[in-house]
């Protein structure tokens, strides 16, 4: 990259992370607070609209992915803020008749009052996420990737004040929670409109012509968003399982572990954000040079995560003694984390930037069918939450290991040395949480980790040279 662009890019990866910061500080309160506080039944339900949350995206029907993949790497006065304008509010207009559906959907079939509460709220929540997402979007394919990190803080930022808020006055219902949740987010979408009020408050077009646009980017943007659909349903078709196949509560445990998990991937997802559009404006012999320092770097620091397990399990189960099943998931869901990782930051962003939709789109859905298929087995035949959690991992596995062999072979790189290292690695921990006690399994895979990186010394010291470079250049 030109000294330029790389310094800007640092510039908006430091807001980024300003931003995963506080969505850090927010998360440990999630995590440490929120189930202390409101007790497992209560958590619980708030985990489950926090997991309907997440698939909200779907809505906009790949709109807001095609606009982001068609714009990436343009600048932002380059673009035609009318048409950008006119198809921001046609959007609005489609996610507000899709609430009111959800909405009925809750008021005419028969659920409790708290999933109908759920239900009510994530219809609202679909409305102000979906707009914030397609302001954000704008910002990151631009490159202005700064604006996009501050809306985040701000409804981080509120949501912490309420949070504490409630705890002070005692208010121990997720339903006060999750109200204020929503508040904080509008507060973030008021940010966004202000913001990019330039495009938002531009002249509305003719509709053929609006539509007509839309539709484009709906054709270009289907592929990605069906990927990302699919990519969640790996992690939440075995969330599903549980719910039904047990109670609410041991959704709620497991949704603990899988945040604690998420907590190690919020800043990979915050480089990959960055790195798109970076990339999009870089050489294709650049892109193939930072692709193998990242490809090197990630193998080496992403293994480390699982080290971290003692420590958190010790902290965390004196904390929250009735979460210690949740932590018995964890140290199955760790591992993930190697896998998971390199999939967001690496492999994504780049098929991303090579416009490999229906590649992503394929490796996703092969995934998400074989995480289906082994959370049946777990649910119905085994019966067994962590043989559940088990095939979440193996199935995120098996998703990173497809694109990185497919994305590898475009590089030109011979990655299959690199892979079986990491399969190993990461299944040694899973069998070591299964079969030894923290302690041992923590000496021990350290041990196997010094082994790990003396294997792979030549590629890691290679990588910290070259990032070395990079910085001083």
């Amino acid at each position: 990259m030109p000294e330029r662009k790389l310094t800007r890019f640092f510039k908006n990866l430091a807001y980024a992370f300003s931003a995963q910061g506080i969505a850090l500080i927010l998360s440990a309160i999630q995590i440490l607070i929120m189930p202390k506080f409101l007790g497992v039944r209560e958590f619980s339900y708030f985990q489950l609209f926090i997991f309907y949350s997440t698939y909200v995206g779907i809505f906009h029907f790949g709109l807001i992915d095609g606009i982001y993949l068609r714009t990436g790497g343009k600048h932002y006065h380059e673009l035609d803020f009318p048409l950008i304008g006119s198809q921001f509010w046609y959007t609005i207009v489609g996610q507000v008749l899709i609430a009111l559906g959800i909405i009925a959907y809750g008021a005419l079939t028969p659920h409790n009052s708290e999933s109908r509460f759920v239900l009510y709220t994530t219809a609202i929540n679909l409305i102000i996420t979906n707009a914030i997402t397609y302001v954000g979007y704008i910002f990151q394919a631009t490159n202005h990737t700064r604006k996009f990190s501050i809306s985040v803080m701000i409804s981080k930022i509120f949501f912490l004040v309420f949070i504490a808020a409630l705890i002070i006055f005692k208010q121990k219902h997720f339903q006060a929670f999750t109200v204020l949740y929503l508040v904080a987010q509008f507060a973030s979408l008021v940010f966004c409109i202000y913001t990019g009020r330039q495009f938002v408050f531009a002249k509305l077009l003719e509709p053929f012509e609006t539509l007509r646009e839309m539709g484009i980017n709906i054709s270009v943007g289907i592929n990605l968003m069906l990927s990302n659909f699919a990519s969640m349903l790996i992690l939440g078709s075995a969330r599903i399982a549980i719910k039904q196949r047990w109670d609410i509560e041991a959704f709620g445990k497991i949704s603990l572990a899988v945040s604690l998990t998420n907590f190690f991937l919020l800043f990979i997802s915050q480089v990959s954000m960055v790195l798109f559009p970076a990339l999009r404006q870089t050489d294709s012999e650049s892109i193939k040079k930072y692709y193998r320092i990242m490809r090197n770097g990630l193998g080496v620091l992403l293994p480390v995560i699982p080290l971290f397990y003692l420590p958190i399990s010790f902290i965390l189960g004196l904390w929250l003694p009735k979460y210690k099943v949740s932590l018995e998931y964890l140290a199955l869901l760790l591992p993930l984390c190697i896998f998971d990782g390199k999939m967001q930051m690496l492999c994504n962003t780049y098929l991303k930037v090579l416009r490999k939709e229906r590649v992503i789109l394929f490796i996703n859905f092969l995934s998400v069918v074989l995480s289906i298929i082994l959370s049946a087995i777990g649910a119905l035949v085994i019966q067994n939450i962590s043989a559940i959690v088990i095939f979440m991992s193996t199935a995120v596995a098996f998703r990173s290991v497809i694109a990185e062999l497919y994305l590898s072979r475009l590089m030109n790189i011979n990655a299959a040395k690199n892979l079986i290292g990491e399969i190993l690695i990461a299944s040694l921990f899973i069998v070591l949480s299964l079969c030894t006690g923290k302690i041992e399994a923590f000496l021990i895979y350290l041990a196997a980790y010094a082994v790990y990186i003396f294997i792979w010394r030549k590629s890691a010291k290679s990588t910290f040279l070259s990032f070395k470079g990079i910085l001083k250049h």
